[in-house]
């Protein structure tokens, strides 16, 4: 049977190597932190319905996990993000996309879960928003 979990999710191979490893997102010149975060926050629940952890103070967001079944695979993803200080005064943030995996015999418990290098195509919309309603670079 053909992996559907693999072809349902994009990695290195297809040149996004961002599964759960921190990257950075550096806001447009003169945006504000409220404008920032309000859009951040608009990413976060639009894609990931359960918000768990939203400190507008301390600058941090994190989602629950999303579970997306396939036929023999589970994979769960979720976000977070931190707003991260730099020297030239920028407004910018480290953004992570956790991905792990499960076989679906084993269950939904977190033992059952490890690393997964890859990320859910549907997820791919995720990047690109952060991208193009924050700021520019990587």
């Amino acid at each position: 049977s053909a992996d559907e979990a693999f072809n349902g999710s994009m990695g290195s191979d297809e040149g996004v190597d961002l599964a759960n490893k921190f990257f950075s997102v550096t806001c447009k010149k003169g945006m504000t932190e409220d404008i920032a975060w309000k859009r951040l926050m608009n990413i976060a629940v639009t894609n990931f319905e359960n918000v768990e952890v939203r400190d507008k103070a301390a600058g941090w967001i994190k989602t629950g996990w999303v579970n997306t079944t396939f036929t023999y695979q589970i994979v769960r993803t979720r976000l977070e993000i931190q707003v991260q200080f730099t020297e030239e005064n920028e407004l910018s943030y480290r953004v992570k996309i956790s991905s792990e995996i499960a076989d679906k015999d084993c269950g939904t418990s977190n033992q059952c879960f490890s690393k997964y290098d890859r990320i859910l195509r549907k997820y791919e919309s995720v990047i690109s928003e952060l991208q193009t309603s924050l700021g520019s670079n990587f």
